[in-house]
């Protein structure tokens, strides 16, 4: 895991060039940024296997989020609650939807990391923010389609599938296939498939047409 600065202001969201940041800047930092990388050995290569994998798919709108510390970890975790749920696979029970990633206040974020016998976390950021290659931070309000899978602990949690994998946010009913996802395991089939860009309506057929088979 690379762990990055940025200052509030001029260094912004910079994943790199900090050297353009002021020394002031870089000596007080407002955030704490994270970055973690998917697992290629366990991880869907086709729409046919995240499919297979996963006990629900929906389509919702995310309602109330809020964000945790996955148990044993660092990990920054959302929780939604979606609200207007439609099924394409499964049953919607009400349960909370976890997906990686998220930004939380740091004393929060240290006091849940701390609980995890974890230490190391930079107190004088003033917020944590982790995010996993090609997973979206899910925020209230986005339109997302979500592949889910139960817990094999068999506690009720649903979490997207293959961790990195399930979880698609919509940019004006659309999902964005583009070459900065490359390294991800979907990326060849979903081009394929798709082009540069698909449509929720010709993704869920694309969805239905596997369930189909």
């Amino acid at each position: 895991m690379k762990k990055k600065y940025a200052a509030a202001f001029l260094c912004g969201l910079l994943a790199a060039g900090l050297s353009a940041c002021t020394n002031a800047e870089q000596e007080a930092p407002s955030v704490l940024q994270a970055y973690g990388h998917g697992d290629r050995n366990a991880a869907a290569f086709t729409l046919e296997e995240l499919y297979a994998h996963s006990d629900m798919i929906l389509r919702f709108t995310a309602g109330s989020v809020t964000h945790t510390v996955s148990p044993g970890t660092d990990r920054v975790m959302t929780v939604i609650q979606p609200r207007d749920v439609t099924a394409y696979k499964g049953s919607y029970q009400n349960e909370p939807l976890y997906t990686p990633g998220g930004v939380m206040p740091m004393t929060e974020y240290a006091e849940l990391v701390g609980r995890n016998g974890l230490q190391g976390a930079d107190t004088s950021a003033e917020w944590a923010e982790y995010h996993w290659e090609n997973a979206p931070l899910i925020r209230e309000g986005d339109d997302v389609i979500y592949f889910g899978e139960y817990s094999p602990d068999g506690d009720g949690t649903v979490s997207s599938t293959y961790f990195t994998q399930g979880t698609f946010l919509l940019h004006d009913g659309s999902i964005s296939v583009t070459k900065e996802q490359i390294d991800e395991p979907l990326f060849d089939d979903f081009s394929a498939r798709f082009g540069t860009s698909v449509s929720a309506e010709d993704f869920l057929a694309a969805v239905s047409a596997v369930n189909a088979l």
